[in-house]
């Protein structure tokens, strides 16, 4: 997952900007499984201000929002890739399209959904780099009701979801398209505190990119510390 390693750049150096927040026109996306159409949002232009970057790789921004990569299909109620959907912008006046982007914002998905999404596309035949996102969308989804991340109604983790987490880890764990500073975090999430050691230290050697974030991971695994964060970017 090439996308990530870029994704650690970008969210380090970016700078808030004076830039507001634009809504692009609608956006046409033809359902892979099915045919039928939703209209999502779009963004002509916004900012990072206010960005939180998590040590999971979540990189919350309220003014730069994204598509999710992962979208439900209201018709078929099958879910797919938004990157590899056929996909169009609209110029419409259509009040009913424009009520639909409302409802749909960016298409976001619940856990539940997102829980429905990796095993409605666990059936089907993917690449290492579809499994890596179907994986990590997962964990986000997972990390955003059951983490530190959503400290004021954290939810508890019933047996059911600790046997997912535990089977959505291994399997990232193992992916190539995951990179290694992200497979760090994942140890340390599980305990797996030297074994995050070890990785980390790899990337700080290093001095690339996500030295800072593996030098932040590895202070919090030394700590036995295996909730996620939020990364101090300087």
């Amino acid at each position: 997952m090439r996308f990530i390693r870029l994704f650690f750049a970008i969210c380090l150096l970016a700078a808030p900007t004076a830039v507001a927040t634009t809504i692009g026109p609608p956006v046409r996306i033809t359902c892979p499984h099915c045919g039928e159409i939703k209209y999502i949002s779009s963004i002509i232009s916004g900012n990072t201000f206010g960005g939180k970057f998590w040590s999971d790789t979540r990189y919350i921004t309220p003014m730069l929002p994204s598509p999710s990569a992962i979208q439900h299909c209201p018709h078929c109620d099958g879910y797919f890739f938004y990157d590899e959907a056929e996909k169009a912008i609209v110029h419409t006046d259509d009040e009913s399209i424009r009520e639909e982007v409302r409802q749909n914002q960016f298409g976001d998905l619940s856990f539940a959904q997102m829980d429905e999404a990796y095993s409605f596309l666990g059936a089907m035949e993917l690449t290492e780099t579809q499994n890596a996102v179907r994986l990590r969308e997962w964990l986000l989804a997972f990390n955003d009701v059951f983490s530190a991340r959503n400290a004021e109604e954290r939810q508890s983790v019933s047996n059911e979801l600790a046997v997912r987490f535990a089977e959505v880890v291994a399997a990232m764990l193992v992916n190539e398209e995951i990179p290694d500073v992200l497979k760090a975090e994942l140890c340390r999430e599980t305990g797996l505190f030297d074994e995050c050691i070890a990785i980390a230290r790899k990337i700080v050697l290093d001095d690339g990119d996500e030295a800072l974030v593996a030098r932040q991971i590895m202070k919090h695994a030394m700590a036995n510390d295996s909730e996620v964060f939020l990364i101090n970017p300087y």
